[in-house]
């Protein structure tokens, strides 16, 4: 069966600790992809009104980094690929931009606002479903 494994050595890190692990990739078939990635992304809700006084809620999604781990290419069939990377967990101070891919909204306490961190691998396949998985991890912010 085709697909994609994360594997790191723990999962709850510091700000700014190096999260280091490999991705694995097996396919049953030859596929046609964009590329290896890995990234690290957080989610965050955010409850309030609209202009009507009506209450909302919003999801957000933050990725803190997306890294290629290999090219555009035809991946081969039957083979195990392994790809080694290292991320960094983000840090108390470290602003967000929506553009650059940082986050500047902080709480009170100084803490970014997001605390379900994921680490999320993907083999991105041209005009296909991708082969993705990603593995939870915590940063304690204290």
């Amino acid at each position: 069966m085709s697909g994609i494994d994360i594997t790191i050595n723990k999962t709850t890190f510091s700000p700014s600790e190096a999260i280091e692990g490999t991705i694995t990739l097996r396919l049953e078939k030859p596929i046609k992809s964009k590329g290896v990635f890995v990234g690290l992304t957080s989610g965050e809700t955010k409850h309030g009104r609209n202009s009507k006084g009506q209450s909302t809620t919003m999801n957000y999604t933050h990725v803190w980094s997306n890294i290629p781990l290999d090219v555009e290419k035809e991946y081969p069939a039957g083979q195990v690929l392994t790809y080694p990377f290292k991320l960094v967990a983000p840090s108390r101070t470290a602003p967000f931009d929506p553009i650059a891919g940082i986050w500047k909204s902080f709480r009170k306490d100084g803490t970014p606002p997001s605390k379900n961190y994921k680490i999320e691998a993907k083999l991105d396949i041209s005009m296909g479903f991708d082969v993705n998985a990603s593995r939870e991890i915590k940063i304690l912010y204290t």
